[in-house]
């Protein structure tokens, strides 16, 4: 379980003298890991996965934690699997290979050691999460794509043009967690 997994690596982290600067969390609730993240308790977030080559048909998407750590600015370390390089870039955190955790390692020292590397992660991630995955941003490039979609097959049918409504008012209070910086 996650719990016995969670608990043994932080045996192993007190046991080198790591207690006071790692903190293994295991299971959090949304809304405790927002208010956590916002008010700065974290200087780097962690998200390590590995492929399950039994059940090659599930894998990690772009997982919403890193993306909230992101928008408010938290450098983010995680494995290369799934669509998550779609989301960290070599500008915006660090990618590790799974189940290296040399690179873990040497990833999460070189950030805590360099702390204008860490600042210059955590802006470009902002950057990145406000400009590629914002939801009023990501709305209207849809509403785009689908409106040229809409256009050209009216063109190619000779039809007069169908009315397409615009989103009048799109909410976006809790719809993006790049809406709390």
């Amino acid at each position: 379980s996650t719990r016995v997994r969670s608990s043994a690596a932080s045996d192993v982290y007190k046991r080198q003298g790591l207690g006071d600067c790692v903190t293994m969390r295991g299971l959090v609730e949304h809304r405790v890991l927002l208010d956590e993240i916002r008010r700065g308790k974290y200087d780097v977030i962690v998200l390590t996965s590995v492929v399950d080559t039994a059940l090659p048909e599930q894998f990690e998407g772009i997982p919403v934690a890193l993306m909230e750590a992101m928008a408010a600015g938290v450098p983010c370390v995680a494995t290369d699997t799934g669509s998550i390089s779609e989301l960290i870039t070599a500008q915006t955190g660090v990618l590790i290979r799974e189940r290296d955790p040399i690179a873990l390692a040497g990833a999460l020292a070189r950030i805590a050691e360099d702390p204008a590397f860490r600042r210059q992660l955590g802006l470009a991630a902002r950057e990145r999460v406000d400009r590629h995955f914002n939801v009023v941003t990501t709305t209207r490039a849809l509403y785009d794509l689908i409106s040229a979609e809409t256009a050209e097959a009216d063109e190619g049918d000779h039809a007069a043009p169908r009315p397409v409504n615009s989103p009048v008012n799109i909410p976006t209070a809790n719809a993006n967690c790049s809406q709390g910086k």
